[in-house]
């Protein structure tokens, strides 16, 4: 059995020669992938991962795919924050075909999805193709390789939800967080996650699926991480955690206010009454508390809400004013 807390240590990368080199693990087909880790940069830019999937520590391109046709689906970059690298980040990429998702790549930092998502583009195929991952090397002769400390990386080969991003961002231990695991370095513990022979060092894969990397260079495994950097990582979780409680809270003041308005409008559009109770799938008779309902759902109905006020609700002068009231906070 594995543990899923958040790692206790971490792995300084030079910047220059530092690299985890993947000979074994491969995207070949691929129809969705997460990549997650901690990481906190010591300059603005380097390079992440190297391979199929691209991900930069830098204000700008930030995270693109290659599939299996070799295009590429253009770039979804980060967040201005991105490029304060002076303390610890929880970084995650995630994407998922068409065929069994949005098809839409997503950044998240510190549990948090980015505004913007892109659509994939990288041909008819939908999936990833295959091409060596490096981590921390370098990209290009403008990208070079990352340096700073990393942690608990992994890769999945399905695309977590809003929801569980954040628990594994707030350290949460379900069994269910390690569905579809299949790459892990916590670079947590040297003498179990090191392996020595014929001078080669390799990083072994604790989900169990074999996928162990080649150590380049000498990067530096260091002790927990303690002091001013886990107050600070603390500290973001809990306002992490806050900022989400108060977007439940609103979100589903918007879920009542629609099940208000489909009671007065039982001639309201198929199309959108149809959405509505597919969003209230699984509801069930008594009323769940907001703090427990899926992010993912609270947020179709905020969609949904604003796509019928568009059109229809600028008639009803009661439902409109609690519109107003309700943005105004």
């Amino acid at each position: 059995m594995i543990s899923n807390g958040i790692a206790e240590a971490s792995v300084r990368f030079n910047g220059r020669n530092d690299a985890i080199v993947l000979k074994e693990f491969t995207t070949e087909g691929m129809s969705a992938v997460t990549v997650m880790m901690w990481a906190k940069g010591e300059y603005a830019v380097g390079n992440l991962v190297r391979g199929s999937i691209i991900i930069h520590f830098s204000c700008g391109p930030g995270f693109y795919l290659l599939s299996q046709d070799r295009k590429e689906s253009g770039y979804l970059d980060w967040g201005k924050e991105i490029a304060d690298s002076k303390r610890w980040r929880h970084l995650s990429a995630v994407w998922s075909a068409p065929s069994n998702g949005d098809g839409m790549m997503k950044l998240y930092s510190n549990g948090i999805k980015q505004k913007k998502d892109l659509l994939y583009g990288g041909g008819a195929s939908g999936t990833l193709g295959d091409r060596r991952l490096i981590i921390a090397g370098a990209f290009n002769c403008n990208i070079g390789p990352f340096k700073g400390q990393i942690e608990d990386l992994r890769i999945f080969n399905r695309a977590l939800s809003d929801d569980e991003i954040f628990a594994v961002y707030a350290g949460n231990k379900s069994e269910e967080l390690l569905k579809g695991l299949v790459l892990w370095y916590p670079m947590k513990n040297i003498s179990a996650e090191l392996r020595r022979d014929n001078k080669r060092c390799m990083i072994l894969d604790q989900s169990m699926n074999g996928n162990h990397g080649g150590i380049m260079g000498d990067p530096v495994w260091l002790g927990a991480v303690e002091g001013v950097d886990a107050q600070m990582r603390q500290d973001q979780i809990i306002a992490a955690q806050k900022w989400l409680d108060v977007k439940r809270r609103d979100d589903e003041e918007v879920r009542i206010l629609l099940a208000n308005w489909f009671e007065k409008h039982f001639d309201g559009s198929e199309k959108w009454r149809k959405r509505f109770e597919e969003l209230n799938q699984g509801r069930g008779v008594s009323k769940m508390h907001a703090a427990t309902w899926s992010l993912d759902r609270l947020r179709g109905y905020r969609e949904l809400y604003g796509e019928i006020g568009l059109k229809e609700l600028f008639d009803d002068l009661d439902f409109c004013g609690r519109r107003v009231e309700m943005e105004g906070k």
